[in-house]
């Protein structure tokens, strides 16, 4: 993962009256690379398939390399993040019929996550669901291919979480919020959030709600700063939509 505070947006670079413009770089696999690093490669394909994000109008494969220092690991932490940190483990292909797909967090402990969510799903929250009133320290990791059948492909914070730092690809919602992350109304706080977010989306297959939004991010509560690149995150409706990157 490597951050490069970029800020950009692909259709319109927006700049204040002391801003210099930014010249949009091109997107292709060399680019991809440079953003994810070592534990993500990409290239471009001709076709859509497994593991792919379409950007415009061409199609990148993307590949998930686990550190060798990294345990995988398939059971879910269910209703009790403990005291300790969640440390160098990857969460994969975890399933939950309710919210956090491999996290659900009902307590204050402020534990700290550093580890990888890879093709995790839920109702709501696809990787992990921090509950109201609950709390998680600082959240550092990649999120791909976490999936949520109504909210929220990867991160959903009706809590108090604090920095988030990781990239974000291919994460969606099937439903009507935030492919990426989700911070609830009224009172939930996301400290900064820092990294990529590539190919993530929201998809409506069923009615509930009269808009959909936040292909990346839908913020209703209090994020500190935003500071990334976003790139091929969308909001597809047959109703009202907010919101392709941000809403």
């Amino acid at each position: 993962m490597k951050i490069t505070p970029l800020n950009v947006l692909l259709a319109t670079t927006f700049l204040s009256t002391s801003a210099v413009a930014q010249t949009v770089p091109e997107i292709n696999a060399n680019y991809l690379n440079s953003l994810t690093g070592e534990k993500v490669t990409w290239e471009e394909l001709s076709t859509s398939g497994e593991d792919t994000v379409q950007i415009g109008d061409k199609y990148y494969k993307y590949t998930y390399h686990k550190p060798d220092n990294y345990t995988e690991t398939s059971e879910r932490i269910d209703g009790t993040l403990s005291s300790a940190d969640v440390t160098d483990v990857v969460f994969k292909g975890i399933s939950s019929t309710s919210s956090g797909g491999a996290i659900s967090n009902t307590e204050t402990n402020l534990s700290n996550i550093k580890s990888d969510f890879i093709d995790n799903n839920a109702y709501t929250g696809g990787a992990i669901d921090n509950v109201y009133r609950s709390n998680i320290g600082s959240i550092v990791g990649y999120f791909i291919g976490n999936y949520s059948e109504w909210s929220t492909g990867a991160i959903f914070n009706s809590g108090t979480t604090g920095d988030i730092i990781g990239d974000f690809i291919d994460n969606s919602a099937n439903g009507w919020g935030a492919g990426a992350i989700l911070n609830d109304e009224e009172t939930p706080v996301i400290g900064n959030i820092t990294g990529d977010f590539i190919g993530n989306r929201v998809i409506q297959t069923s009615g509930g709600k009269y808009y959909f939004g936040g292909g990346a991010i839908w913020n209703a509560g209090y994020i500190n700063n935003i500071t990334g690149n976003f790139i091929g995150n969308y909001v597809k409706s047959s109703s009202t939509a907010f919101g392709g990157a941000m809403f």
